[in-house]
């Protein structure tokens, strides 16, 4: 059964809260979480405000761990003054990360642009009131690129969604889509001329069609890979080496990710004594 995200229960102030953990939540692993939900109703889960139910397919990767990950990639390989965001593509992970990113940059302007000016409306009006800056409903892909600071491609485009020449040096640019070896969601100058840093190197050379594709065409070889973000977390790589350098975060998700912020919620609902624990 799959969450329809346009629903009340999707599309409340549940997945705010679930993805910025600041409400005491009580975590269940279901895999018919999305189902378990919509059972549970909206009523329910605004009135407690302490139910996470996570499948753990693809609602969880994409409200938790590829959004996760994108943040730990803003801090070190964005330009402290970065303050406008353009995010390409308008579903889950779009509302998702432009959450996050609130967060972590004082965002001044969101320029949103999808194929479909319907579903870019519909963006505008749900994440308006959650935000203190406007979001643009961009015409083109390259009028919400142009100029921006932070770059997003959350689409499922097996092809390219922008043009090298859109991107402005300094930017940092974030593409959690384009999950196989056949696709590109980035054009190839792009990954070639920028510094480039991945989730998992050995996953991205087998799966990531920005990679896979570019490698075979002869642009560059796997040594283009500056590291994982792990390893730039750590300190063991260096990230960005000046303002006006183009960084690249290619994310293709991985499980530990899910793990990782599973486990930081519970810590912090077991903290707060919130929640009830349940036997399974």
């Amino acid at each position: 059964y799959q969450c329809d995200w346009s629903s009340d229960v999707c599309s409340s102030d549940l997945a705010r809260r679930i993805l910025m953990m600041q409400t005491p939540i009580v975590l269940v692993f279901l895999l018919a979480g999305p189902f378990l939900l919509k059972l549970i109703g909206p009523g329910f889960v605004d009135a407690w405000g302490i139910l996470m139910v996570l499948s753990l397919g693809a609602w969880a990767n994409g409200a938790l761990g590829l959004t996760e990950f994108a943040l730990l990639s803003i801090r070190p390989l964005a330009n402290p003054q970065a303050s406008t965001l353009a995010i390409i593509g308008s579903g889950v992970q779009a509302r998702s990360h432009l959450e996050a990113y609130q967060h972590v940059r004082q965002l001044k302007e969101v320029r949103i642009w999808s194929p479909r000016e319907t579903s870019r409306q519909q963006f505008v009006n749900d994440m308006s009131p959650h935000v203190g800056f406007p979001i643009v409903n961009a015409p083109t892909a390259e009028a919400a690129v142009h100029g921006a600071d932070l770059i997003v491609l959350v689409t499922s485009s097996p092809t390219p969604v922008i043009d090298h020449a859109w991107v402005s040096p300094g930017a940092h640019v974030v593409c959690v889509g384009a999950c196989r070896p056949t696709q590109q969601e980035m054009p190839p100058a792009l990954v070639a001329q920028s510094a480039l840093y991945v989730d998992s190197k050995a996953a991205a050379l087998v799966e990531a069609g920005d990679i896979v594709m570019n490698i075979s065409a002869g642009l560059f070889s796997e040594s283009h890979i500056r590291g994982e973000i792990g390893e730039l977390v750590l300190g063991r790589i260096k990230g960005r080496t000046s303002p006006s350098e183009i960084t690249v975060f290619k994310s293709l998700g991985m499980a530990v990710e899910d793990v990782v912020a599973a486990d930081l919620v519970l810590r912090r609902a077991v903290e707060a004594g919130a929640g009830t624990e349940l036997t399974l």
